[in-house]
């Protein structure tokens, strides 16, 4: 009988430090830096290791978006359930979560992931096809083209940001962004409202 030491197997605790790793990589090195080989060494893993849990980088790639989308969304409907306004309710949840630091960190959804991901054209394809599908979900609260406007000034300012591209922060246009995703009457009453 044998006396070795057999570690207890955690598979998901693998798979968690390896996406873990993965977006380590992505943020700090670019998605080119996302190797097989250099993932399972971030994780104290094999390269067989690394397979079993992801036959390819794309794999592993399409679960890292995954993962982050599933935070995403538990953040725009956390956001969503405490605005009693419909109109307007996914707009307003879409640039706190791009732009308010303590939401963004609170969550980890650095935009930098998902700038690391326009990089590669499979991965942002599934970026604008879940942007999509949110958009036309919400078209009756969030159809108006001011508000389509806004949530394009919040990724410009949610990329731009992670690049150093932004002057300022992106946090300080929030309010004044917010403000065009009132109703059009709230609107009208608050113009020209310092």
């Amino acid at each position: 009988m044998t006396t070795a030491y057999h570690r207890k197997k955690d598979p998901e605790a693998v798979r968690e430090k390896l996406l873990s790793a993965a977006e380590s990589l992505a943020l700090s090195q670019g998605l080119q830096a996302v190797t097989m080989q250099a993932v399972a060494d971030a994780a104290g893993v094999t390269k067989g290791g690394f397979l079993h849990h992801f036959p390819s980088k794309e794999a592993l790639f399409q679960t890292l978006f995954a993962a982050y989308v599933r935070r995403l969304e538990a953040v725009l409907d956390r956001l969503m359930q405490q605005d009693p306004t419909p109109y307007g309710r996914f707009s307003r949840a879409y640039l706190r979560a791009a732009l308010e630091p303590a939401i963004v960190e609170a969550a980890s959804l650095s935009g930098g992931i998902v700038s690391a991901f326009n990089g590669d054209p499979d991965l942002r394809r599934m970026w604008y096809d879940w942007l999509t599908a949110q958009e036309q979900r919400h078209i009756e609260t969030d159809g108006a083209a001011i508000l389509q406007i806004v949530r394009r000034a919040a990724d410009g300012l949610w990329f731009a940001s992670q690049d150093g591209a932004v002057l300022g922060p992106g946090d300080a246009l929030l309010p004044d962004l917010l403000a065009l995703t009132a109703p059009p009457k709230t609107q009208e009453r608050t113009r020209g409202t310092p």
